[in-house]
């Protein structure tokens, strides 16, 4: 069963220029798995990772949970599914790499980094 599903998600960064940082990008996680993502400094990781949390809704492309479409949907709705669901809560940043742990936030895994 497909729990997190990004269909051909696009993202620009805007400023003097505009940038695209992710091209198409999809990806289809199933209940159970473990996934990785890892790549160069820059290349786009934790912005899709912000996309997957729905922290971030400024992409263009579709973002399914347990197949549900949540692209689109109002920020109070994204909160209370962040409250309700299994997430993506704590980044710890070590040299060169960043962890992302996904689970039931809690305080004692609670930190920013």
């Amino acid at each position: 069963m497909t729990v997190l599903e990004a269909r051909q998600i696009d993202k620009f960064f805007v400023n003097a220029t505009t940038t695209q940082v992710l091209n198409q990008v999809s990806i289809e996680i199933k209940r159970g798995e473990f996934v990785s993502v890892v790549g160069k400094s820059g290349c786009g990781k934790s912005t899709l990772l912000y996309i997957l949390s729905t922290m971030d809704t400024d992409y263009q492309g579709q973002l399914y949970l347990d197949g549900e479409l949540i692209t689109g949907k109002s920020a109070t709705y994204l909160s209370q599914l962040r409250n309700e669901k299994n997430w993506i809560c704590v980044s710890v940043s070590l040299p060169a790499t960043r962890v992302y742990y996904i689970g039931k936030c809690d305080d004692s895994r609670a930190q920013t980094g």
